[in-house]
């Protein structure tokens, strides 16, 4: 085989290998860079507080699309507790199905990576009150586990540290090395079908989950801050990101493998001649 004919074949290889995240593009139903917003008053009608917690704040102290991103300050109360903020954006409710995924992602600052594990972190739920498997998918940081890794957690799935408890990505069981914890931008995304659950650090694969859902939720909402208890430490949050993602049918990935086959076949008939 000449040296064209190796980097054709290795080349449609490569496509018919890639993950779909990598490929199909994905059709917002929400997104967000917080640029639009003229004053804390209008984040905060289209970012409501939720409950009594404190309140996330529109901010140009850092950002990855200029000006602003959004912090969740660590809040000392007239009690001396420390707690982080918490807004909530609703949406029109939607599932991943065979067809497409459901993709959420964000851009989170890790303010001080060398500090321990802080309770700061963004969410995607189905209802305000989900009950069940995978309603609600969180990632970012939080103090129940030490480590350098960045987290997440799935409700009522046991990724390590016990079930709904958050877990490292690591890119235990896939196979990659994600990158750790470090002072700056990282960008966290989940992807969802209706049989897994991938979540990526910085575009690499840091763990995979089966999904364990009778029904796929319909996710309708996201959060940004843990608006629990803190032990000072702020974090920002900017391209806040929720869509559809189109699933390759396999019946494209069948007709690529075909064609494969035929160069593959092709090319042995010729180098036997």
């Amino acid at each position: 085989m000449n040296r064209s004919s190796c980097f054709f074949i290795a080349t449609v290889l490569s496509f018919g290998l890639a993950t779909p995240s990598a490929q199909a593009q994905v059709v917002p139903i929400f997104q967000d860079n917080f640029e639009s917003y003229a004053d804390q008053a209008a984040f905060n009608a289209a970012w409501p507080v939720v409950g009594t917690q404190p309140s996330c704040t529109w901010s140009t102290d850092q950002s990855v699309s200029p000006t602003h991103s959004i912090l969740s300050p660590a809040v000392t109360t007239a009690q001396g507790n420390t707690f982080a903020g918490r807004n909530f954006h609703t949406f029109t409710a939607t599932p991943p199905t065979a067809s497409n995924s459901v993709v959420y992602n964000f851009s989170f600052y890790d303010t001080t990576a060398t500090n321990a594990s802080y309770r700061q972190y963004a969410n995607m739920q189905a209802g305000a009150s989900p009950a069940t498997f995978g309603q609600l998918v969180s990632m970012g940081l939080n103090n129940n586990i030490v480590v350098t890794f960045y987290m997440a957690r799935i409700l009522s799935y046991d990724g390590g540290n016990g079930v709904s408890a958050y877990f490292q990505l690591d890119g235990t069981g896939v196979g990659t090395s994600p990158p750790g914890r470090s002072t700056g931008w990282h960008l966290l995304q989940a992807v969802l079908s209706p049989t897994q659950i991938d979540l990526y650090v910085d575009g690499t694969l840091a763990r995979s989950a089966v999904a364990g859902w009778a029904t796929p939720p319909s996710y309708d909402r996201v959060l940004l801050g843990s608006g629990l208890s803190n032990n000072g430490n702020a974090a920002y949050f900017d391209n806040v990101l929720f869509g559809t993602q189109a699933v390759p049918e396999p019946s494209s990935l069948l007709l690529l493998g075909v064609g494969v086959f035929g160069i593959v076949r092709r090319w042995r008939r010729r180098n036997r001649a």
